[in-house]
């Protein structure tokens, strides 16, 4: 945790990326009495202008608009920066405000590769600054019950994880910045896939070693579907399915362990839990248990909570996809490094 406070005021945030994501974040500021919005980005000046107007509706006070980052970082007297823009953008955006001192909330996936994972953890220590990914799902009561339950010992040993996610992200993303590798660093994997693999990572506490993948870019420059094998450390091991040709939206995640089974989705939302053969009651809180990205940001800025989803996290998922993509284009078993 860092804690960062300048006479009492409340902390100076900033929004980097105004598409409809940002408004996820928006959102949330409303209910985050110790934060507010003073400045926007976009290269898409009315994208600021639109997002602007729905804060001033909301009653809060009109941020400043940038159409360049770093125009905004250096003129700003940031406490902290929200990156909501592509993920090959994240890494660069990321860096700059550490080194500017501001503290960093940014979208999935943290960076698009391990290089730069491991960078921006340097970078951050160095800096003494908070960085926190916004992977919703570790955000809610459900998941972290699941971790309670993982720390405590109660589930006992991970024997192996089962997921599947699927959906329309094709005919959505067809023609985009997703479908730009040199924008995206990927296809579905690095989307919405992205959610399920930091599942397994953060909801296990698993490291992988070793990983096969096959993939369909359906004459796509970015993987549309995969399924991958993924051996852990411990002899565990992981079978995912990761869709974005698939009519319906849907997913699942099984967690089979020598004490007890889970059963949950890559959103959090969902959960089933079996002690040995025995059914337990789970208390579904998620109406009012849940925090927010931006609400656990603020208060490890201030230094009253840990960030849920710390970049070590960003630096697992970025080594396991170089194994992934590594093993798409040989053919082969990758290792996890």
């Amino acid at each position: 945790m860092a804690k960062q406070s300048k006479r009492g005021r409340k902390l100076r945030l900033a929004l980097s990326g105004c598409g409809g994501m940002a408004r996820a974040h928006t959102r949330a500021l409303a209910g985050v009495k110790q934060a507010e919005m003073v400045a926007l980005m976009d290269v898409v000046r009315a994208s600021t202008e639109k997002l602007a107007a729905e804060l001033v509706s909301q009653g809060a006070p009109k941020p400043q608009l940038f159409t360049d980052y770093e125009q905004m970082v250096d003129g700003m007297d940031l406490d902290g920066v929200i990156l909501v823009t592509p993920h090959s953008v994240h890494f660069p955006q990321a860096m700059y405000a550490l080194q500017k001192g501001a503290h960093v909330l940014v979208e999935k996936p943290m960076v698009t590769d391990s290089v730069q994972a491991k960078k921006l953890v340097a970078q951050a220590k160095k800096s003494r600054r908070v960085v926190s990914i916004a992977f919703q799902s570790t955000y809610t009561p459900e998941f972290q019950f699941i971790k309670g339950l993982r720390e405590k010992g109660e589930l006992g040993q991970v024997r192996s994880f089962v997921g599947s996610l699927t959906q329309d992200w094709l005919n959505f993303v067809r023609g985009r910045w997703r479908t730009d590798p040199k924008m995206s660093g990927g296809g579905q994997l690095y989307d919405s896939g992205s959610h399920m693999l930091n599942a397994m990572l953060w909801l296990t506490d698993l490291q992988p070693v070793e990983v096969f993948c096959f993939s369909d870019y359906m004459g796509q420059k970015v993987d549309i579907t995969s399924t991958l094998s993924v051996k852990f450390h411990n002899g565990a091991l992981g079978s995912l399915l990761i869709s974005g040709d698939c009519a319906l939206f849907a997913t699942r995640i099984e967690i089979h362990c020598s004490k007890g089974v889970i059963y949950t989705v890559s959103h959090g939302n969902v959960l089933s839990y079996y002690r040995g053969h025995e059914l337990v009651r789970y208390p579904h809180v998620s109406e009012r248990g849940t925090t927010t990205p931006l609400a656990n940001f603020v208060a490890a800025i201030l230094g009253k909570e840990e960030p849920k989803c710390p970049p070590i996290y960003g630096v697992r998922l970025a080594q396991l996809m170089d194994a992934v993509y590594q093993s798409i284009r040989t053919g082969k078993v990758a290792k996890v490094v």
